[in-house]
Formats: C-alpha cells, sequence, structure tokens
C-alpha cells in the first residue's frame, strides 16, 4: 500500500513540474508564434499547437497574406517593391560559419564594389525611389547609402526598419556548421520547418509573418497615402490653371434660332453613329464638330471626366516605388509566404548578394512576383 501511494505522489509530482523551455525571442510581429526550440530530450511548451501537423495556423496566413483593410477597393494603387539583398560581407566570406543577423559583419571591398555596380545600374534604367528602407544591419545599411549616393538621394532620407533584419540564429550565430547541422539534427530540422528554431533565435515562420506585414502595413501605407496627395495636388492644380484664364479670352458666338435648330436636329439624328469626328453642318463658314470622348455624362462634366482619366493613367504608369535593403532568407521567406509554397522551397530559391527581386502590387490583383535574383548590374564588375 505504501508502496503504491509512493508511486502516485511521483506520479503527481512529475505532472506538476513546468515544461522546460530554451530561450526564445519571439519576432516583433504580433502575428507570429511564440515558437521554442525543439532538440534532442527536452520537453517543449506549444501552447498554439504549432508543432502539429495537421494544424499550422492557417488563419494566422490568411490574416498575413490578405490585402490591408484600409485600403479602398475604388482606388486601383499600383506599387512596387524592389527587395535588395545586401553586397557581400565579411560572414559571407567564411560559409563554413553559421550567419544569421551576424551584427559585426560589414562589406568587403567585392562588396563595396558590388554596391556601387547596382547603383549605376538603376540610375541607367531611370529608377527613382520614393521610399527607401533598410534593415537595422550594418552590412544592409552600407549598401543602402552606395546606391543612394549613385542616385542621388541623401542618407537620410533611408529609413531603418528592425522587421527587415535577418532570421535570428541566436546561440547558433558564428559557430562552425559542421558541428550544428549533424546528422541527428538535420532530420529534426527539416521535419519542424518552418516553425523551427535554434536555440534563442527565431523561425523561418516569424521572419515571414513580420515582412508580410511590413510590406502591407508600411509600403503600401504609404503608397496609398502618396496617390491621395497627389491626386489633391493634381484638383489644385486644374482650379488654379482654370482660375488663371483671364475672362476676356473666352469669347462666345450665338447661333441663330433657326439653325441652331437644325444643328439639334442633326445632332439627334447622327448620335448613335460611331464616328469620332463629323461635320455637323456648314455655318457661316464655320465647321461644328462633334468628339465622341466629349459627352458628358450624369457623373461629371468634361473636366471632370479628363481629370479622372489623367488620375487613373497616373497612378498606373507612375507607380510608388520603394526600395528595400534587406537580407537572403528574409527574401525566401516572404516569397514563400507571398506564394503559399512549399515550406522547404526556402532552399530551392538562391538569392545572390547585391540581387534585385521586383515584386508589384495592385490593389485590384494583389502582390505579384516580377523578377527574382537579377544580378545583371555584376557584369559592370
Amino acid at each position: 500500500m505504501g508502496a503504491m501511494l509512493s508511486v502516485e505522489a511521483e506520479g503527481v509530482d512529475e505532472l506538476q513540474q513546468e515544461p522546460e523551455v530554451a530561450p526564445c525571442h519571439p519576432s516583433s510581429s504580433p502575428l507570429s508564434p511564440h515558437v521554442t526550440y525543439l532538440g534532442p530530450s527536452v520537453r517543449v511548451s506549444d501552447p498554439y499547437n504549432i508543432l502539429n501537423a495537421s494544424s499550422r495556423l492557417q488563419s494566422m496566413v490568411s490574416a498575413a497574406s490578405s490585402p490591408p483593410n484600409w485600403v479602398s477597393g475604388d482606388e486601383d494603387v499600383h506599387t512596387e517593391v524592389y527587395l535588395i539583398r545586401h553586397a557581400e560581407s565579411t560572414m559571407n566570406a567564411h560559409p563554413e560559419l553559421v550567419g544569421g543577423r551576424s551584427p559585426l559583419a560589414t562589406l568587403t571591398a567585392l562588396g563595396k564594389r558590388q554596391a556601387h555596380a547596382l547603383g549605376v545600374h538603376l540610375r541607367s534604367l531611370g529608377v527613382d525611389f520614393d521610399a527607401v528602407y533598410s534593415s537595422p544591419l550594418e552590412r544592409a545599411k552600407q549598401t543602402a547609402f552606395f546606391v543612394c549616393q549613385e542616385l542621388d538621394i541623401p542618407k537620410n532620407v533611408v529609413e531603418i526598419a528592425e522587421a527587415l533584419q535577418e532570421l535570428s540564429q541566436g546561440q547558433w550565430e558564428g559557430q562552425p556548421r559542421k558541428e550544428v547541422y549533424t546528422a541527428k539534427m538535420l532530420p529534426l530540422i527539416n521535419a519542424t520547418q518552418p516553425d523551427f528554431c535554434a536555440p534563442g533565435g527565431e523561425s523561418q515562420r516569424q521572419v515571414e509573418f513580420r515582412m508580410v506585414e511590413f510590406l502591407n502595413n508600411t509600403v503600401l501605407h504609404r503608397a496609398f497615402a502618396a496617390m491621395q496627395e497627389a491626386r489633391l495636388q493634381h484638383q489644385r492644380g486644374s482650379e488654379d490653371a482654370l482660375n488663371a484664364i483671364p475672362q476676356s479670352s473666352i469669347q462666345v458666338h450665338p447661333l441663330e434660332e433657326a439653325e441652331m435648330c437644325r444643328a439639334k436636329e442633326w445632332e439627334i439624328s447622327t448620335k448613335d453613329d460611331n464616328v469620332f469626328e463629323a461635320v455637323r453642318e456648314n455655318v457661316d463658314g464655320v465647321k461644328l464638330c462633334k468628339e465622341e470622348d466629349e459627352t458628358p455624362d450624369s457623373t461629371g462634366s468634361y473636366g471632370e471626366l479628363r481629370a479622372r482619366d489623367d488620375l487613373a493613367s497616373m497612378s498606373q504608369a507612375l507607380p510608388y516605388c520603394a526600395a528595400v535593403f534587406t537580407h537572403g532568407m528574409a527574401i525566401k521567406c516572404l516569397l514563400r509566404g507571398l506564394l503559399g509554397s512549399d515550406a522547404h522551397m526556402t532552399r530551392r530559391w538562391c538569392i545572390d548578394n547585391s540581387s534585385i527581386s521586383v515584386l508589384r502590387h495592385s490593389t485590384s490583383q494583389g502582390w505579384q512576383i516580377q523578377r527574382i535574383n537579377d544580378t545583371s548590374h555584376l557584369r559592370r564588375l
């Protein structure tokens, strides 16, 4: 009897024990799950059931990928985002070590030439950025400054964003890869992606969430605000130009009543003709022309219709353009999140140093990928 009680007591004590949890630095994104390190012989607290293969936080994924709720359905705002990986850094020169954030890494001599060539290339293409964002890590900031110098963009225009940092490898950063990615560790990493994170690091899913959230809530928000400001300036300019016309320069030549009646009868008889320009009638040697695009409707006057057409063409021909200087794994996680692709796609993309990947967004079609890993500027080296 005493033996049975002791066994029950031991069972109760074990159940009441707190699970062992390794240090974890979750992403700054409120959408990010708090994933803990899953390693051999370590019990893990998993309150969100993230490690269950049947539940992968689909609601969070759809929330991160959906368009921002402040975007108006009536406005088709076009935005281009240049995702630029930093140029070669001192950590890239040591591929045998685990990189991660490596805050002390700076550009090598080759990296500076790569950044310079990138700036010259963008200038030759006539690229003009409305906004420039950079990761706070030194190698990304250096790349941004070199490019901005070639584009005549002041350094103080570059906005530092914590969300653009590289995936944190925590305690593994700077360690030899062969000691970290062992035969026992690799199957575990592959089986739990994209929710695996190193001790004290973060997961690829967390990186995906914070990158998507930054594009939706910062870049697109700025683009929408810029288009609204352009609309207001366009309206003010149209009103000022109209008010600047002297009234004495506007001359009206009324027609005789009979001639006016004949003109109206002709217009009624030919209003269904699909003719861009037709001669109504020669009245005193003056030709009255009908233009199809000068037909007012209930929505507004000729000037208002032309202003709307100008704004629509302006929003499509001159999209809001932003540069985002970030890191290789951060770009891979973002692309995988936008595509909703397999968790292991990050291993199948090649994102080289100083490469350009271009995204395009419209409020009617969402995110589209135009280019991935463009390194044509490196031919200048």
